[in-house]
């Protein structure tokens, strides 16, 4: 009988172990989902387009030797809490990198990183290319009330 109680005692403490691990872990993914998740996809765009939606756009290149301000101003928008769409071209082939901004009907000649697409009702309403400082980022982010997406 003894046995038995002890038995029942581990079947317990293994279950809540369990049950444990199993809240961390779902935590862990709504954590990532929700708060870490601000990367766009082509299929995200489309539905963007589709629901006619607003959303600020960042392309930029982790790589600080291909882009040596894009990881700062990501901090810059982090800090201020602006609510945002990140697009790192950093492993994507030329291809992808150019079927996603066909997607947003961009040319390729015209991007300079890092660059801004601010799509308002679906559609690119303004963008901003090429900048090199928070202040000309701050104003536009004011220009447009971004702030509030």
């Amino acid at each position: 009988m003894d046995n038995t109680v002890n038995k029942k005692r581990d079947n317990k403490k293994i279950l809540l172990i369990l049950f444990i691990i199993l809240i961390i872990f779902i935590s862990f993914m709504l954590i990532n989902k929700f708060i870490f998740n601000n990367k766009i996809t082509i299929e995200d765009v489309e539905e963007i387009q589709k629901k006619q939606e607003n959303v600020l756009i960042y392309i930029y290149n982790s790589n600080k030797e291909e882009c040596n301000n894009c990881n700062s101003i990501k901090e810059y928008l982090n800090s201020k809490k602006i609510n945002y769409k990140l697009y790192d071209i950093n492993n994507l082939s030329n291809d992808e990198y150019k079927k996603f901004l066909k997607q947003l009907h961009v040319d390729i000649n015209t991007i300079k990183l890092p660059a801004f697409l601010y799509l308002k009702d679906g559609k690119i309403y303004s963008y901003l290319i090429g900048i090199n400082n928070n202040k000309i980022l701050e104003k536009f982010i004011l220009n447009y009330d971004l702030n509030k997406l």
